[in-house]
């Protein structure tokens, strides 16, 4: 019997999945066609598959026990979206795995028991190191293997979304800048979410002699090619720290390869690439305590042409020990907030020269 009731029940499975037949409607009907047999005979196979899987090849290991950093993952109640194959919230089926990956990579992403007609979804995230709604670099783009086209891309924001037409179905996961991203898989009332950290591990000291050779009038700063100083075949000249305060750890903010025995580093991973190429570590990566910089662990911290912004002061009072070093090279303006905003002595008069300062500090 096809009463009210079976026909408002069709009804509202053809609602919810969309059959609409466009060339002569604008919303469901309660008709059983050949569409909604064809979506009916679709959903039976794939309730008779097993498990969604997804894995992933390429990735490095995170360290167990540590909270990721991503902003994907206050987001796994939404994940979890009514609207899937038209199942109510406490139906799903929705489990999520953390990966890790280098900037700069070609990855594997492999699902299995989709049923023929899963969706694969790439959505890159705001940068959880600034305060930022939308991401400002492409992070990650999922591409098709298996079907042998990519999808198209929309713009800088965009990663991709692939329909699973395929068991198993193969894809291609790039990584482009430090970030976050999350895939999330579908089938049914199954979901499964991957959230990817994209990261640049820490690279440790820059390789090379210590510099000794001091320009004039200071105990702190390197001197320049012109006064017949340290080898400097990359042009970089002078405002390098000379014996450097040790005991802790060395950090250059903003620097890229430039002063031996110190390391690069960042303080959010919008400007993590490197003016020559390659990408710096991210100073709060508590994703990952290997990169990340502890509070009070730094001796001796310094910046060479890198704006003094408010944010590297508040990493610089975070991660400096008592008496750590500041040497800062850089323009004449950011002289005042030194002063005011990171407690401590002047080692020596500052170095001025135009527009530019040399100043050595020593942080209270």
């Amino acid at each position: 019997i096809y009463g009210r009731l079976t026909a408002a029940a069709v009804l509202a499975y053809k609602t919810r999945r969309e059959i609409i037949n466009r060339r002569y409607q604008s919303q469901a009907d309660d008709i059983v066609g050949t569409a909604t047999m064809a979506a009916l005979d679709a959903e039976a196979r794939q309730s008779d598959l097993g498990p969604l899987t997804v894995s992933v090849f390429g990735d490095r290991p995170r360290r167990p026990g540590i909270a990721p950093s991503s902003r994907s993952f206050f987001k796994l109640a939404a994940a979890a979206d009514p609207g899937v194959a038209g199942a109510k919230r406490q139906d799903l089926l929705f489990s999520t795995k953390f990966t890790r990956w280098a900037p700069g990579v070609i990855g594997t992403l492999h699902c299995s028991q989709t049923g023929g007609s899963s969706l694969a979804v790439c959505t890159n995230e705001p940068d959880p190191s600034r305060d930022t709604t939308a991401p400002n670099h492409r992070i990650a783009f999922l591409s098709d293997i298996t079907g042998g086209s990519a999808p198209p891309t929309a713009g800088l924001a965009d990663g991709g979304s692939i329909l699973l037409t395929h068991d198993p179905h193969v894809m291609r996961l790039t990584t482009f800048h430090p970030g976050d991203a999350s895939i999330t898989v579908t089938r049914l009332n199954t979901v499964r979410i991957l959230l990817v950290e994209v990261r640049q591990d820490a690279k440790g000291p820059v390789p090379g002699m210590a510099l000794t050779k001091l320009t004039a009038k200071s105990k702190f700063f390197s001197a320049h090619r012109d006064e017949g100083g340290e080898p400097d075949p990359g042009g970089i000249g002078s405002g390098r720290p000379v014996n450097p305060r040790r005991g802790g750890r060395l950090v250059n903010f903003g620097g890229d390869t430039e002063t031996p025995e110190f390391e690069d580093y960042e303080i959010d991973l919008d400007h993590s690439q490197g003016v020559r190429g390659g990408f710096r570590p991210w100073d709060f990566d508590f994703g990952d305590a290997r990169t990340f910089i502890a509070s009070k662990s730094a001796s001796h911290i310094t910046m060479r042409g890198t704006p003094l912004t408010a944010a590297f002061i508040r990493a610089i009072r975070r991660i400096a020990q008592p008496g750590c070093r500041f040497t800062f090279s850089g323009h004449v303006q950011f002289l005042a907030a030194i002063r005011s905003s990171l407690p401590g002595r002047e080692l020596e008069p500052p170095i001025l020269d135009r527009e530019f300062v040399l100043l050595a500090w020593e942080l209270a």
